[in-house]
């Protein structure tokens, strides 16, 4: 909405909406967003990275498939959120976010390498590379100061 170009707004309504929406990205949501999907990357005992260490020991490529694109699903939510820029939905998510500014180091290599030891169904790597990933994130909200060190 906030990039789209009307063809026809005959009384404006369109516009408006565009006023209401072309508003700075709330501190407050960014803040809401990382509290809310940053624990279930892997701090809790239902994380993703739990559920994916548990599929990959039990030899399960269909789970963990699974698994790892929720993680990936909760991390670019977390991503955005800390560049305080709207969520771009399920479609070019890797390729979006490598235009943030933001940015952990060698993102789009990690989720390559994650997205590829899930397909060679290497168990020890998809789990060291999931982690790989969520470090790199770590860090970077650790130097925004989205989190507590």
């Amino acid at each position: 909405m906030r990039h789209s170009v009307p063809l026809f707004d005959r009384n404006g309504w369109f516009a408006r909406l565009q006023e209401i929406a072309d508003q700075p990205y709330p501190e407050e949501l960014a803040r809401a967003i990382i509290a809310k999907n940053h624990p279930i990357l892997r701090k809790t005992i239902s994380s993703w990275l739990n559920q994916l260490e548990t599929a990959v020991r039990r030899d399960d490529p269909v789970v963990a498939n699974l698994k790892v694109a929720k993680l990936l699903a909760s991390y670019f939510d977390v991503l955005f959120a800390a560049n305080q820029t709207t969520h771009p939905g399920e479609k070019r998510q890797l390729k979006l976010a490598s235009d943030c500014c933001k940015t952990p180091l060698e993102m789009t290599e990690h989720v390559w390498s994650l997205l590829q030891a899930v397909y060679v169904a290497d168990r020890e790597l998809v789990v060291q590379r999931a982690n790989k990933l969520l470090d790199g994130l770590d860090q970077l909200l650790l130097a925004e100061g989205w989190l507590d060190a």
